[in-house]
């Protein structure tokens, strides 16, 4: 998976003397996954699922994730930058987040029904 790039949809905010309208969300690796885990969980019954988001874990992931170029991560904190966004582009970073795990989740439930169905 490659970094996410996401375009500001509200005002957009000054860094170090520059305008932001877009930032990157990269691609979470495997030793931050173990460490901290998924950012949401599945709960309910078969008639009723719903994602029940780790607020913390969200705000440590993007911390980790956000960049401004795709590269290198927010140099003074991803979450003093964050206090300067609109909600709705905290909710993209999310979003993109979130998608990270969903993509990764699709991917094995594929190679699973492949090799289910190979035997």
């Amino acid at each position: 998976m490659s970094a996410k790039r996401i375009v500001l949809l509200g005002a957009h905010p000054r860094w170090f003397d520059a305008e932001v309208s877009a930032v990157w969300l990269r691609a979470p690796k495997g030793g931050l996954v173990i460490a901290l885990g998924e950012p949401r969980f599945v709960t309910g019954t078969k008639e009723a699922m719903y994602y029940v988001e780790r607020d913390d874990v969200v705000a440590k992931y993007i911390d980790h994730l956000l960049s401004l170029d795709g590269e290198k991560v927010i140099d003074g904190g991803a979450a003093h930058f964050l206090t300067l966004l609109d909600a709705v582009d905290a909710l993209q970073i999310k979003d993109a987040l979130f998608g990270f795990f969903t993509e990764a989740s699709a991917k094995i439930s594929a190679a699973k029904a492949i090799s289910s169905s190979s035997t």
